[in-house]
């Protein structure tokens, strides 16, 4: 889970957690 800092919320990072 390499997303940038403040991006936790956003789509891709959802995607990676499932």
């Amino acid at each position: 889970m390499s997303a940038p800092k403040g991006d936790t919320q956003t789509a891709q990072f959802s995607v990676d957690l499932g």
